[in-house]
Formats: structure tokens, sequence, C-alpha cells
């Protein structure tokens, strides 16, 4: 119910906010704005303080990518439907400008989501209802899909363990109003010389959303994008 909510709106909006804890590392706020058009226009912008800020306008025929630390952008003509396009600009973010921004339990996460459910979880059990905001919410909880984990760390030699997602879905609109998802590993560490050595990594992403708007009107504006003073353009190779 979920997914084809959020699958059926014409416009949709919202601000949230995430607290991303790693293991051995400072926890850190990272906050998203997003604004969607159908068939194909969006707005992301996420900002934390490891990796600054990042911007992805899609006006319909063009999708752009900018990297505000760096100011730099690149382009990409439409690559065909909604889902094409996110799986187009993640590729082109990791490969031209070494950002990995793949969708986690967002907005374009469920709208893109096929037949077999979401990338990131897919056996999810009811554990009943909990009050966030002032909202009655249903709490679901999965393990993580190891293929998209895999994706996620690398095709590494590791062991999961406490890796899962929970999800409180507003009981009343189907939207997601908090996620918390976790993934712990155990990978072996190899050295020449050295004995191997086992190490645990991994993180927890605490999310809510807010100020979730439906169906209303949309500045065209918002989705086309003005380069900043100084920026530079990422052209595509070409031979």
């Amino acid at each position: 119910k979920m997914v084809q909510t959020y699958k059926a709106y014409n416009t949709f909006s919202e601000t949230s906010e995430a607290k991303i804890v790693m293991l051995g590392a400072p926890s850190q706020i990272q906050s998203t704005t997003f604004k969607f058009q159908k068939p194909s226009k969006f707005f992301v912008q996420t900002s934390d303080p490891q990796s600054g800020t990042l911007s992805i306008y899609s006006d319909g025929t063009q999708v752009t990518i900018f990297g505000g630390r760096q100011n730099i952008f690149t382009r990409r003509d439409y690559a065909g439907s909604f889902v094409s396009t996110v799986r187009t600009y993640e590729k082109v973010a990791k490969e031209m400008l070494d950002m990995n921004i793949t969708q986690i339990l967002s907005p374009i996460s469920f709208m893109t989501a096929g037949e077999n459910g979401l990338r990131e979880a897919k056996s999810f059990k009811f554990l009943g209802t909990k009050a966030v905001n002032g909202r009655t919410t249903n709490m679901v909880l999965s393990p993580v899909d190891l293929e998209w984990l895999t994706s996620i760390v690398g095709r590494q030699n590791f062991l999961p363990d406490k890796c899962q997602v929970k999800l409180y879905i507003d009981k009343e609109t189907n939207l997601l109003i908090h996620s918390v998802i976790q993934f712990l590993w155990q990978s072996k560490v190899q050295r020449p010389g050295v004995k191997d050595k086992i190490v645990i990594q991994g993180m927890v992403l605490d999310e809510m959303h807010r100020n979730q708007v439906m169906d209303k009107p949309i500045d065209a504006n918002v989705f086309r994008f003005a380069p900043q003073p100084g920026s530079k353009e990422v052209f595509r190779e070409t031979r």
C-alpha cells in the first residue's frame, strides 16, 4: 500500500532529516529536500558535513547532477522512464563525480520499486502500531536484502550481522514517517605476513520525514538547473 500510494501521486514534495552513525566515526546529520512531478520531473538535494551539498535536477528532458563542495556538474539527456533516469544518475555520479547517491528508503526508492518490491528489503512482517509525532503508524520489520547490501558495501568477503529495516508508516495516509535501517557485518582483513583479522563494520541510518505535500502545483523552475558562479561542467568522454 505504501509503494502504490507514492506511485499514484502526480506531484509530491517533502523534507527529511537522517542521523547517520558509522561504526568508529562521529554521527552526522543529513538533510534532504525532494520534489517530484509526473512523469519525470524531480529535484532532490542532500546536505551533510562530510559530502557537502549534492543536487539533482530533472526537467523532463535533461538530468543535471551538481556537487556543491566541488562546484562541478554534469548533464545527461533524459534516459527514458523515471526508473531508468534514476539508475542513470546513480551510475554517472559514482563514475564521474565519485559520489555514492544510491537512494535508501526514500520516495524515489518507493516510486521506482519493481514488482519484486523494494531494493532495500523484501520480507516485511507487521509489529503493531506506534504513535510518531502525533500520527498513528504501522510498524513493519524486514531483514536487509543481501543482494542490495552487497551492491552497497562491495563484493568482499563479509558476514551480515543484524542487518534490518524498520518502517513506521502512517496508518491513514500510507506515507513513510520514520525509518531505521541498520547494517552491520563482519569482514576479514587480509595482510601479507599477518594473521587474518575479523572486523565489524556498518552503520545505522535513522530518518524522519516531514512537510509532505501531495498533488499540489510545483513551480517548474524548481526542476531546472542554473550553473553557480565559477562552477565547472564535467563532460562525458567520447571516443
